[in-house]
């Protein structure tokens, strides 16, 4: 196995904080480690047309960049490898900008630490990568949202409203979460109800959302694409479409509770 190791500096945003010559000294003493470069940027075009060709002149059949997030510039150094003939999901990354530099800017000799650890940690994961090939998979319009607070109602009115047939799980036996239990919301002190009531009415009038309430989530197999979900909907002794909301089932019910929309301090039914 041939690792190549890269340590940049971010134009400063990592170099002011953490030693990238100590690093960059650290990760070249790592057993299958066969070349480690720093350089200002390496996500410029220099920096890639660097890894690329360096991935060709020294045969390196792994590559760790230890620079920013991943999700800012995963894509970056997978296409790099690429272009050097190596496989992109060969090449990883470890975060010693965000979780380094940044986190511990006041303490750069526990940032350099640090940085060295996460640097480590990338080569040994990197030693068990696999080659892997881009897929696709058919994905359906069935979709499953578990939990009916603002976030959830929100997501499935506008799936549903999109064409989706979606399934809302909801373990309690109300819909609302803890929005309901609010008088005003942050920062405009709008009425939560006056903002939740409308869209919990919608939900049952979308014809495109099923709702399970007091329900489970029992098991979900599968993959992306191909989920199979168990729903455990628990007994409620009402039938939902015959309730009027009269109240009479509570008169004769002999059972109290803590109110949770109280936070405990009365009882419901």
């Amino acid at each position: 196995m041939r690792i190549g190791v890269y340590v940049c500096h971010c134009g400063g945003n990592i170099s002011e904080v953490v030693d990238i010559k100590a690093v960059s000294e650290f990760a070249e003493h790592q057993k299958d480690v066969v070349l480690t470069k720093d350089y200002s940027h390496l996500c410029s075009e220099v920096g890639q047309n660097m890894i690329s060709e360096d991935i060709k002149k020294y045969k390196l059949d792994r590559v760790l960049v230890s620079a920013c997030s991943p999700l800012f510039h995963g894509k970056t150094f997978m296409n790099a490898a690429e272009k050097g003939g190596l496989n992109p999901y060969l090449i990883e990354m470890a975060n010693i900008r965000e979780h380094c530099a940044w986190a511990h800017f006041n303490s750069p000799q526990k940032a350099t630490e640090k940085a060295k650890d996460l640097t480590k940690i990338g080569i040994e994961k990197i030693k068990n990568n696999k080659p892997l090939a881009p897929i696709k998979v058919s994905i359906g319009d069935r979709v499953l949202i578990i939990g009916a607070g603002i976030a959830g109602i929100q997501a499935a009115l506008d799936l549903g409203d999109a064409g989706f047939k979606v399934s809302l799980v909801e373990q309690k036996a109300t819909i609302g979460g803890r929005m309901a239990q609010l008088s005003r919301t942050f920062p405009t002190n709008d009425c939560a109800a006056c903002i939740l009531g409308a869209k919990m009415a919608d939900i049952p009038a979308n014809s495109n959302i099923d709702l399970y309430t007091y329900s489970e989530i029992e098991n979900i197999r599968g993959s992306l694409g191909n989920f199979t979900v168990e729903i455990k909907k628990k007994p409620t002794f009402v039938e939902p479409a015959a309730c009027v909301s009269c109240g009479l089932c509570a008169d004769v019910c002999p059972v109290s509770v803590d109110d949770e929309y109280q936070w405990g301090i009365s009882k419901r039914k």
